[in-house]
Order: C-alpha cells, then structure tokens, then sequence
C-alpha cells in the first residue's frame, strides 16, 4: 500500500507576512467588533517590550482604521459612543453630533481614558493621522506615509511644523466713529504715535472697533 509523501518542510514566515496578517486580523475585527478591537489596540499600545513601537503602530494604525468606518458607518458610530468607558470619562464625549471628528475620539479610546500620558499620546497620534485622515487615505497608505517620514513621532512633529507655518487669515477690522469729526481727524493724522481708546465688539464674528479717543503722544 502506498502512502502519500507529505511535506514536512516548515514554511519561514517573515516578519512582514506575520505583521500583514496581524494588520488584517486588526482591521476585519474593527469593522466587525469596534469596541472590542479598539480595547485590544490599547492593549498593544500599553505593551512595554523590546518591540513597543512597532506594538503602538499596530495599535494606532488599527484605530485610524476603525475611525474611517466610523465616520461613514452611523450605526458604528453609535456602537462605538455607548462603550462602557465612556460612561465615567470626564472630558468631551462621542455622540451622534459629532461623527465627523471620530479619529479624534477613536485615539482617545486606544490610548487610554485616564492621565496625562494618555492625553498627551492621544493628542500626539491625532496630530501624526489628521491629515491622512482628512485626504482619506487607506490604513496601508497612512502606515507607508508614516514610516516613510520615521515614525508617528516625527509625522506629528512635522504636521505640527506645517500648520505653525501656515499663513493666517488677517482678520477683518472695521472703524466705526461716534462723530464725523473724529473720522476726519484721523484721516488728516500726520504720521506718529497715538494714543488710541478702542470700543471692541463682535459682529457675526468681525471685529469692530469705536474710536473713543484719540491723542498724540509727544
């Protein structure tokens, strides 16, 4: 009688193929059990190892993906606003009104509810994943953007870095005089210093000022 040959050969799986499949089993649970896997991802997050960034990363990326459900997804969301952690947490909770900033609440959950730590990680993870997020990248596109940079440090650092250099909107102003002769006194102002009392009001959101007094300061 024959036997059939069976191969006993172990098959090596490297570290990518162990970390994709990891990723995946991360990401299908997201979409399947929200709550759950996000608890898993804190757990990753949490871990204290030889390999706590790249643990972190797997944790993160896999909130970035729940967050992108969450934002399209009502009935996620919905499921992810009644978790029991956020029954006691005392700062800005989920609910149905804020759908769209679910990346922002989707961190705060995986990084922890309590403690400064956690509120600096949180905001940290936020800054690094905004604008992937807001272009709607993938989890796979987000993870390559991140480690092509460095690391999530160095993404946040430099997002930071960007919206710091980012020209600002001068505001509107407009000059409102109790007399005429006072508008006529200030447009015939020789140059020089003055002393200026301001009225500050705001007008659907324009700021306005009356000019109260003006004198030069000799």
């Amino acid at each position: 009688m024959s036997s059939a040959k069976v191969n006993t050969k172990k098959h090596s799986v490297s570290r990518h193929e162990t970390t994709n499949k990891a990723l995946e089993d991360l990401l299908w649970e997201a979409a399947v059990l929200p709550c759950k896997q996000l608890r898993s991802s804190r757990e990753l997050i949490k871990r204290t190892s030889q390999n706590r960034r790249y643990a972190i990363m797997q944790g993160v990326i896999a909130a970035y993906a729940a967050a992108l459900i969450f934002s399209v997804d009502e009935n996620m969301w919905l499921t992810f606003t009644r978790a029991k952690e956020w029954h006691e947490f005392k700062g800005e909770k989920p609910t149905r009104g804020n759908q769209g900033q679910a990346l922002k609440f989707t961190l705060r959950f995986v990084n922890g509810m309590t403690g400064t730590s956690a509120t600096k990680r949180a905001s940290k993870h936020y800054r690094a994943l905004q604008s992937l997020f807001a272009e709607r990248k993938t989890p796979d596109e987000a993870l390559d953007a991140i480690q092509a940079v460095g690391g999530l440090e160095k993404m946040a650092k430099l997002n930071a870095a960007a919206a710091r250099d980012k020209p600002v909107k001068a505001p509107d102003i407009i000059l409102k005089f109790r007399r005429s002769s006072a508008a006529n006194r200030l447009a015939v102002t020789a140059p020089g210093t003055y002393r200026v009392m301001l009225e500050v009001t705001s007008v659907n959101g324009t700021s306005v000022f009356a000019v109260k007094k003006l004198r030069a300061i000799a």
